[in-house]
């Protein structure tokens, strides 16, 4: 950092005697002392207005988790769905002219040549400007964009760029707002392609300082920021009230352990986790060892700049800049802070709308809970049969979210029932996303081939369907659920199939592209999911070496980053889950004086897991598996941890469960880790006697030959099951169960020769 590692000094340098001309970043905490409230006190007014009665108050439960979890703009997208444009008039909250010392400074930095970005759509930069006289045509429509980059060379020097569109004072009704719409609209497709070359091309030029920006808007800005690699510098001011003078805190930081530690205060109380603080730790992590954390209270400083150059006599601008700030103190005086903007169409919302509105923001928000209870609300005030389809419409969505309560699979029929209707109402996402969750679970169902088939006909519609979305302004639609369907082709190559390196390899290539539309589309959850899934499918290509052990890791602790973001305990203990299989793989590879480290390791990563557990709300249908899985995990620890006594309890207590389910497979996966932990003979051969006899039942299955067909990991597992069981048998000279294991390794080589796999058939036959 410039000027002797002093952030005031480089933002008196910036207005003053430029050394280097900067881009200056800047979101809502700029325009707070104008009297504006920030994007999530936006939200909670524009929220209040036009949401259940209960939701009058801002302070409501329902409206924090929505400001938590929908930044503002693809809030204002899905209600417009609902209420249409009428809701951009919530904007006028917004149509302020007052600017403040933040504002001067920027018009300031926009005359010494600097550059100006912003996701603000108010015009009080412009209105700085005028004030002071200095020249400024902000650039904030996509055409614009495209004739700004036709210039050669491209010169980024004075000019102001508008992200998210702006207020247009100059237009009258709605029309003042076009620009904004155009954004919204575009919500899941991420910046237009001009506006993104031009964000891109400076972010490669110039140094970045970011001004009030929490840099979470995951839709459009923060995987450009992500994306672009350069060498320039990035100047990171993050507010804090006190102490408020600014601090250089990146000397002292670790940004990899800041972020890795929020993680872990976030396993034990999700309410609480900072994912905002974790959002921002990932874009330094990305811009190091060029990026630097400025904590205090930037507006402050700001203000202490300008009141030193207004009492100056060193340009002519300062003058105009003393009798400005003046102005502002007198005219924020009488600013009536935090009034309550509602226009006149929400008195005539009615209880149907209202909670329909609600039920939608919910199922966005990813709270089925919430969700199903709104639109239980909204059938009681539908006054229609057409009222009431719509709510039927919407309940139908869910299907694709989540599981319906007291059932552990869906319903085929609910599903070819729900697309039928949404074919004949020509709700096109909605058929989609049901067609989608039939191909799900084919999958769960392990008959990966006719899953494979149903994606390939999902892709075809919606190919043809395209067009027709941005006809109807539900473009982010079409990323989301490219996201899904390339989502579920991953899992299948990946983590079905045969389990090939060539298909896992796949199954990672799908993930990969399945991420990038999930960040087009700001679906968090999908792209959680997705990293979660490839974090899997890398620690299982880690068996076959361990190299790329970090790599899955990796993957997994970025899932469970943006899943702490939704606040959601379960979904934050799937990646946890997952962690524990790397742990175990690092364990078998590690020497021995490492041993201890990785245990450690996986004993915390346990306990951190179980923590997401307990805060998980269960209810009498709730399926306990995840538990069970755990349990599992952690009496494998405890197996490598020589505790064979602890572990076998841990693993009986597992196995009892899936004797209960009639689960042959999994009971299998038990007694050979119990056959692992066996020492005496008598031990060991009982463990022999429980594992070969359960294979011999699965080989007795015609059902189960014929799932093999399809599923060929599961005669993977037990040709691994029957190498650990020679193994043990030839240990103790058991030469009953050694002729055992050969004619059910002779049942295996008939399979394998049936499904043609080669490798199977040479592996069965070493032991036949």
């Amino acid at each position: 950092m410039s000027s002797q590692n002093n952030p005031s000094d480089l933002l008196y340098e910036a207005i003053t005697t430029p050394k280097k001309k900067l881009a200056f970043f800047v979101g809502a905490g700029v325009s707070i002392d104008s009297g504006l409230k920030d994007f999530k006190g936006f939200s909670k007014q524009f929220l209040s207005g036009i949401g259940p009665a209960n939701w009058a108050n801002e302070d409501n439960k329902d409206i924090d988790l929505i400001t938590e979890r929908l930044r503002p703009e693809v809030l204002l997208q899905v209600v417009q769905q609902v209420y249409g444009k009428n809701s951009l008039e919530f904007y006028s909250s917004l149509d302020f002219e007052i600017p403040n010392p933040n504002h001067y400074f920027l018009a300031l930095a926009l005359l010494r040549g600097h550059c100006v970005f912003t996701t603000n759509v108010d015009t009080l930069i412009e209105k700085a400007c005028e004030n002071m006289g200095i020249s400024c045509a902000p650039i904030f429509y996509e055409e614009h964009y495209k004739d700004f980059l036709k210039k050669h060379p491209v010169d980024f020097s004075s000019q102001l760029f508008k992200l998210h569109g702006s207020i247009e004072p100059n237009k009258a009704g709605l029309a003042k707002y076009e620009s904004i719409r155009f954004t919204i609209d575009r919500v899941g497709l991420g910046l237009d392609e001009n506006t993104g070359k031009t964000l891109s091309a400076c972010l490669q030029e110039r140094d970045f300082v970011f001004l009030g920006y929490s840099g979470n808007d995951h839709f459009s800005v923060h995987p450009e920021l992500l994306r672009v690699d350069s060498n320039q510098k990035v100047y990171w001011f993050k507010f804090r009230s006190y102490p408020p003078s600014l601090e250089d805190t990146s000397n002292s930081c670790d940004f990899q352990n800041q972020r890795d530690n929020l993680l872990k205060e976030a396993s034990k109380d999700l309410s609480s986790a900072k994912w905002e603080d974790i959002s921002l730790r990932e874009l330094l992590i990305k811009w190091e060892p060029h990026s630097y954390l400025i904590e205090g209270n930037s507006s402050s400083a700001i203000n202490d700049i300008l009141k030193k150059l207004a009492s100056s006599n060193e340009a002519p601008e300062y003058l105009k800049l003393s009798s400005n700030l003046k102005s502002f103190q007198a005219d924020i005086l009488s600013l009536r802070c935090g009034q309550k903007f509602s226009p006149s169409w929400v008195e005539n919302i009615t209880d149907f709308k209202r909670h329909l509105c609600a039920a939608t923001l919910m199922i966005r928000a990813r709270n089925l809970t919430q969700a199903n209870s709104e639109l239980k609300y909204s059938e009681e005030c539908a006054k229609d049969y057409i009222e009431k389809a719509e709510v039927e419409r919407l309940r139908a969505t869910t299907y694709s979210i989540t599981r319906r309560v007291g059932k552990e699979k869906f319903s085929k029929d609910d599903l070819y029932k729900a697309m039928e209707k949404f074919q004949m109402q020509g709700d096109l996402v909605a058929m989609i996303e049901a067609h989608l969750e039939l191909a799900n679970i084919i999958r769960i169902e392990r008959n990966f081939s006719a899953a494979l088939d149903e994606l390939d006909k999902i892709e075809n519609e919606l190919v043809g369907i395209k067009p027709e979305l941005q006809i109807q302004k539900k473009a982010y639609d079409w990323p989301r659920l490219m996201a899904h369907l390339l989502f579920l082709r991953g899992l299948v190559y990946g983590l079905g199939r045969k389990g090939i390196f060539k298909d896992k390899i796949t199954g990672i290539e799908y993930c990969d592209k399945a991420a990038d539309f999930a960040s087009r589309a700001g679906d968090v959850a999908r792209k959680a999911a997705i990293l979660n899934a490839r974090g899997l499918i890398i620690s299982q290509l880690a068996e076959r070496t361990s190299s790329i052990l970090q790599e899955a890791e990796d993957s997994l602790n970025e899932a469970l980053a943006l899943h702490a973001r939704l606040r959601d305990p379960r979904s934050c203990f799937q990646p946890s889950r997952n962690l524990l299989l790397v742990h175990r793989l690092r364990l078998l590879n590690s020497k021995s004086k490492v041993c201890s480290h990785w245990l450690n390791e996986a004993w915390e990563e346990a306990n951190r897991a179980q923590d997401y557990l307990n805060q998980v709300e269960t209810g009498i249908f709730e399926p306990i598996r995840d538990q069970i899985e755990l349990d599992f995990r952690k009496a494998q620890f405890l197996g490598l941890k020589r505790d064979a006594n602890k572990a076998d309890l841990e693993f009986k207590k597992v196995l009892n469960y899936w004797e209960e389910k009639n689960d042959l497979h999994q009971q299998a996966r038990i007694w050979q880790e119990l056959l692992s932990l066996a020492e005496d003979q008598k031990e060991i051969q009982n463990c022999l006697s429980h594992l070969l006899n359960i294979i011999e039942s699965l080989f007795q299955s015609n059902e189960n030959e014929d799932t093999y067909r399809n599923d060929l990991l599961r005669l993977e597992n037990i040709m691994d099951m029957l190498i650990d069981a020679y193994d043990k048998a030839y240990e103790i000279k058991d030469q009953e169960h050694l002729n055992r294991i050969k004619i059910l390794a002779l049942r295996g080589k008939e399979i394998s020769e049936l499904v043609g796999d080669s490798s199977l058939i040479c592996s069965f036959s070493v032991y036949s």
